[in-house]
């Protein structure tokens, strides 16, 4: 059996329902919380470059690391979370 959740679609406002199957609900949840950890650890990490380097050139090529680090783990997890909505279409339809 489907789990039903509500949302509201911006675009008309009106409340329609979302089912996921029940089998592919812990995995969604589970991809959408490392992606917010994810850019959490990100931000916090940004905060402390830019607070901890005094040398502008240092803390500039510190950020392009960590931000091209952050994308490919990113990335990662979104082709991860569009394979998992290919898999709920298809149990869906």
């Amino acid at each position: 059996m489907a789990t039903t959740t509500w949302h509201r679609t911006p675009a008309d406002s009106k409340t329609l329902p979302r089912m996921y199957p029940p089998d592919l609900r812990p995995l969604l949840q589970s991809l959408l919380s490392a992606l917010v950890d994810l850019d959490f650890a990100y931000e916090r990490e940004c905060e402390k470059l830019d607070r901890g380097l005094a040398d502008n050139e240092v803390r500039l090529w510190a950020l392009e690391d960590l931000r091209q680090q952050h994308h490919t783990q990113r990335e990662s997890i979104i082709q991860q979370l569009a394979i998992l909505e290919d898999r709920i279409r298809h149990t869906m339809n």
